[in-house]
């Protein structure tokens, strides 16, 4: 991810600064650290997701860029995981051996229904024959779609 071309400011705020900081530290005070992409997941999930893992793992969320500019001020080995720094991310700081802890995060996965203009992370497949629905506009949508 280029950060070229992004107009810097003389003055930082003292928060942003601080934000920086606080990450670098938690980077060396902890073993493994991990990026999660959140988009789209439901704030009810995130709280969900940062109770399960009280006591195993500490769930940072912050603006992409703070976030960023923490990991490529930190060591050699960590600068490359800041390339996946995209989209809507949070980082995850832990002691823990990192596969048991994708193993709880990918049991915790629960199904929600997507939003309207979201992405479905599987194919929907509708069976031929007739529908609920009475005619209309979804009905031209659906066979719109294929």
């Amino acid at each position: 991810m280029s950060r070229e071309g992004v107009r810097h400011s003389i003055h930082i705020p003292k928060w942003k600064q601080d934000e920086v900081e606080e990450i670098k530290k938690l980077i060396t005070s902890y073993s493994s650290v991990g990026i999660v992409g959140v988009h789209g997941i439901p704030s009810s999930q995130l709280q969900l997701m940062r109770k399960n893992l009280r006591g195993k793992a500490d769930v940072k969320m912050c603006r992409n860029n703070l976030i960023f500019r923490a990991l490529e001020g930190s060591s050699d080995t960590i600068k490359p995981v800041s390339k996946y720094v995209v989209d809507q991310t949070a980082l995850l700081f832990t002691n823990e051996n990192p596969f048991k802890l994708h193993k709880m995060l990918e049991k915790g996965k629960t199904a929600a229904p997507i939003k309207p203009g979201g992405i479905a992370p599987k194919d929907i497949v509708v069976q031929k024959g007739p529908t609920s629905f009475p005619p209309g506009p979804i009905v031209g949508e659906l066979q719109g779609s294929g």
